[in-house]
């Protein structure tokens, strides 16, 4: 199985189309690359960017290109590594989705690249990449999310539960119950490394209204240095960090059965459209 962190190939390239694509051609070659989540087993795919000028490259989450806040990023950090323009952009996102369908003989097989992804480029990503994620987990794996009124919830399988008979989680705006999601499953199906980075992207699903809670001026000081989850949420912290400051969680206990012990959880509210089939 091919490696994505291996030199580029003349032969993974895929073609670019459309209008004016022998100008990106010029200054762009791109391949797309198809991987499995060590931590999901989900397959999913990723973008690289090769720049003719520098051989730099950039990869990213293929699910996220379009998305106009991450392509404002992209532009200048492609900037820094060769010629770009905006309509370059469009001709690359067109380009792969062919290649998805017309090039799958193009497409590099690799193992779980996640690591090399957050090396490259996905300390950049936007938001809503990782809201896509729970939606998409949700969509994908019902079982993992059994109704707390079924009493069904798991802990040694289960990633949370729907909250559907709790008056103070009502049903949300676009239709749905929230969602509760254990603290150790959040951080394994973001698979974030870095503490830090993980505090960072939950404030922002807060802020954005995506996650349950509310912010201070404090959650955006300076973090303590990395700690460890377990499965469940608990937070050990390493030998070489100090414990100055309490780090402010988001997390809340929820029972996820009628009757059973609180499970520090995130309450997710649930908007269907940001998934890939848009059912529940």
């Amino acid at each position: 199985m091919q490696n994505a962190s291996v030199p580029s190939h003349v032969d993974n390239y895929i073609e670019l189309i459309g209008n004016k694509c022998e100008y990106v051609e010029k200054y762009w070659k791109v391949e797309v690359i198809e991987f499995e989540e060590e931590s999901s087993g989900e397959i999913n795919y990723a973008v690289r960017i090769i720049s003719t000028l520098k051989g730099q490259s950039i990869t990213f989450p293929k699910e996220i290109i379009g998305d106009s806040d991450f392509e404002k990023m992209l532009l200048k950090r492609l900037g820094r590594i060769g010629v770009i323009k905006s309509y370059h952009l469009k001709i690359i996102e067109n380009s792969v989705n062919n290649s998805l369908y017309e090039e799958t003989n193009k497409i590099i097989k690799a193992k779980d690249i996640s690591n090399f992804l957050i090396k490259d480029v996905l300390t950049g990503t936007p938001t809503i990449f990782y809201y896509k994620k729970i939606i998409n987990h949700l969509q994908k794996n019902p079982e993992l999310y059994p109704t707390r009124s079924s009493n069904k919830y798991d802990e040694n399988v289960s990633y949370g539960a729907i909250l559907d008979n709790l008056k103070k989680h009502p049903i949300g705006k676009y239709g749905h119950y929230p969602v509760a999601i254990r603290s150790g499953a959040l951080l394994k199906l973001f698979n974030i490394n870095n503490c830090n980075k993980y505090s960072e992207v939950v404030n922002s699903l807060v802020q954005q209204g995506f996650i349950q809670g509310k912010l201070t001026l404090k959650d955006f000081d300076n973090m303590i240095p990395d700690m460890e989850y377990d499965s469940f949420g608990s937070i050990s912290f390493e030998n070489n960090c100090i414990k100055k400051k309490k780090r402010k969680s988001h997390a809340k206990g929820i029972s996820m059965k009628t009757k059973g012990d609180q499970i520090d959880s995130y309450i997710v509210n649930i908007d269907l459209s940001y998934g890939d089939q848009n059912v529940l």
